[in-house]
């Protein structure tokens, strides 16, 4: 008996110590798909999808289709954030910046990375298309795809990538009104319109502030971008 009695103890204490290690790699792991999915931007952007919601509503809105626009729209956005990360990052890893974003540091690998951009973008665009409507799935859903494969890319090439950016970063108010049924009009336009410019100065603010971060990635951004021709 004598013998039995530290064993198990030994046991216990093993076992203890792989659910520890178990829960802080789980722990780890959410903390790294939180970071990629960059919750700053989802929840400015929900703020913008509300407003633009709201805007188009009736005096009653329908809270049940407003929730679920948010959740898959925001699902778009993270999804949009993760690819980029997943394209960028061998010029995340020359950046102060961003090199210590998950992909960019191997904490996930770009498969991975790859795999969970993916999955966002097909549940966010399958809960717009069955709980909200066609239009605004397939707005969404493109939106992303100006964001990764237009921005992302131009981004290596050309300043006028500011631009093209800015136009799924004006894209959630107008999101939101054609999520409350509303066709894209007059009034949807001056929404796209309000958000795009206001880009503007926050976008030339950070390409100021990170120009050196830029300029060692090889990134055209302005107006970090020095021209030595």
């Amino acid at each position: 008996m004598s013998t039995i009695a530290p064993v198990a103890d030994n046991l216990s204490h093993s076992l203890e110590s792989a659910k520890s290690g178990v829960l802080a790699t789980l722990m780890s792991r959410f903390a790294d798909y939180r970071q990629m999915a960059r919750p700053r931007i989802m929840i400015m952007s929900a703020a913008a999808v509300l407003s633009g919601f709201v805007l188009a509503s009736p005096i009653v809105m329908s809270w049940p289709v407003v929730c679920i626009a948010i959740v898959g729209i925001c699902c778009l956005v993270a999804a949009s954030s993760v690819l980029n990360q997943v394209m960028e990052s061998a010029t995340d890893q020359r950046m102060n910046r961003t090199s210590d974003r998950p992909v960019a540091s191997g904490r996930i690998s770009r498969i991975e990375g790859a795999g969970f951009g993916i999955l966002a973008s097909a549940i966010g665009a399958c809960l717009l298309w069955v709980y909200v409507n066609h239009t605004t799935s397939i707005a969404a859903f493109c939106t992303m795809l100006t964001y990764v494969l237009l921005y992302t890319p131009l981004k290596r090439i050309s300043t006028l990538c500011t631009t093209v950016g800015a136009v799924p970063g004006a894209m959630p108010p107008v999101l939101g009104w054609l999520a409350a049924g509303s066709d894209f009009g007059l009034e949807a336009l001056a929404l796209f319109a309000v958000f795009f410019f206001w880009q503007f100065p926050h976008f030339l603010a950070i390409g100021w502030i990170y120009r050196d971060d830029y300029e060692r990635a090889g990134l055209k951004m302005l107006p970090s971008f020095s021209d030595n021709g």
